[in-house]
């Protein structure tokens, strides 16, 4: 009933970041393609065309060039996007910032809050270094924020970080993940982190370090394939 500017429309003369883009369909990777090569646009429902000058940042947590063999994302899409490409190293390759960014979401905390924790105990900073974190920075800053909440003085002990298991080697693996397949032990951990926190989609996405579009797209694959009930959340 009123004429919308879309993302690309609104971002003309700037840039637009297009986040986990491993996750858009391939029948929309061809409209997006398009965009690129031509730097033109149509509204939904128009025939005009629009000319619009974008910057294009894109980011994703899988490997696109994987998802290219795996014929999950367009070739053709992937060398448009990969100008310029930047790595940035998963937290548990990079322990010398673990103590810096946890400092940083419990000040942040701290600030939004007024809070009276004040810093770590030595064990829990400990603790906290040591671990893994599969689910990166996201899942480092949602652990910081629960610990400010739940701590009862002026500092955070190790039993404020009960979500954190001590590290496993690959020797500790449970036995029943070297039988498996990769998209069954996802689904799995899927499953497990959605019982543990009574459904909450945010909380597991930000355990496993994804979006909740994307773990929305998972269990809803799940329910088609008749892998989970219709009464999982």
């Amino acid at each position: 009933d009123r004429m919308r500017p879309g993302r690309f429309e609104w971002a003309d003369g700037g840039t637009l970041l297009l986040d986990e883009i491993s996750e858009v369909p391939v029948f929309t990777q061809a409209k997006l393609l398009r965009v690129l090569e031509e730097n033109e646009i149509q509204r939904v429902g128009s025939n005009e065309t629009l000319k619009c000058d974008v910057r294009v940042v894109a980011t994703s947590n899988r490997d696109l060039a994987e998802q290219v063999g795996n014929g999950l994302f367009r070739e053709d899409l992937f060398y448009r996007l990969n100008v310029l490409r930047i790595h940035l190293p998963a937290l548990r390759e990079r322990h010398e910032d673990i103590p810096l960014l946890a400092n940083h979401f419990l000040q942040q905390y701290r600030h939004e809050s007024e809070s009276a924790v004040r810093g770590f105990d030595k064990k829990a900073l400990a603790r906290i270094c040591q671990y893994s974190w599969p689910g990166n920075v996201r899942q480092l800053r949602n652990v910081i924020l629960s610990a400010c909440i739940v701590a009862q003085g002026e500092w955070i002990c190790e039993t404020d970080l009960p979500v954190l298991d001590k590290p496993m080697s690959p020797e500790s693996l449970p036995d029943w993940m070297y039988e498996t397949s990769l998209q069954e032990i996802e689904r799995r951990v899927i499953l497990e982190n959605l019982n543990r926190t009574n459904g909450n989609k945010t909380a597991v996405a930000a355990i496993l370090g994804i979006t909740t579009r994307t773990l929305s797209n998972k269990i809803r694959l799940y329910r088609q394939q008749g892998l989970i009930s219709l009464q999982t959340p």
